[in-house]
């Protein structure tokens, strides 16, 4: 069975679909518009998500 090429997405991409999700939106209706597979979805939440503790300090995960 033929490998499914990889997509590249842009960094820019990437951090509009994780702002999607923060703002509401849930996986699977991100997955079935933007055509994002779960894994990369979560990979990229865990990486570009911002955490604001109690002191607006922003904390960004790297």
């Amino acid at each position: 069975m033929p490998r499914k090429k990889s997509t590249r997405y842009t960094e820019e991409f990437k951090k509009t679909i994780v702002n999607l999700h923060q703002n509401g939106k849930s996986y699977a209706e991100i997955e079935q518009e933007y055509g994002v597979s779960h894994n990369a979805l979560a990979k990229w939440i865990k990486q570009y998500s911002v955490v604001k503790p109690d002191d607006d300090t922003l904390i960004t995960a790297e």
